[in-house]
């Protein structure tokens, strides 16, 4: 079986201030999806009041359905603050397979990540029972 290829496109390539982005993908019974992103996602500096942005991520896969959750890399530039979550939920002998990379800062072109915050959480069900639960602060402070 082939697996329909997706590449998810967020136009401005990244997240700001303010920013509310929601991705939702359900995958039906017996089929095979790979999601992607053609780069990384940018999270930009907070503006001068510290407003955060946020991102949701939810993927559902049915009984007998395949997910391959491959995105990019996220690259979280200094200063910058908002919430990150992935919920994953599987239902009956569905599978998946992912990974979610974040780089903190570009210390290659010398700007590290030494301000700002981001909060990260994952879930990952199975027939709505937590297999992995994962809740992760990003402070350099």
């Amino acid at each position: 079986q082939e697996a329909c290829h997706v590449y998810v496109l967020h136009p401005p390539g990244g997240l700001v201030s303010g920013d509310a982005l929601t991705i939702r993908a359900h995958i039906e019974r017996g089929a095979h999806a790979l999601l992607t992103t053609p780069a990384a996602n940018k999270l930009y500096k907070a503006d001068s009041q510290g407003v955060a942005w946020t991102q949701h991520t939810e993927l559902t896969v049915e009984e007998g359905g395949t997910l391959e959750w491959l995105p990019q890399e996220t690259i979280a530039f200094n200063g910058s603050k908002g919430t990150q979550g992935t919920h994953i939920a599987l239902q009956g002998n569905a599978r998946c397979l992912g990974w979610e990379v974040m780089a903190l800062g570009r210390p290659a072109s010398d700007l590290p990540y030494v301000t700002g915050r981001i909060e990260q959480h994952f879930r990952l069900t199975l027939d709505g029972k937590p297999l992995w639960l994962e809740r992760q602060p990003l402070d350099p402070a």
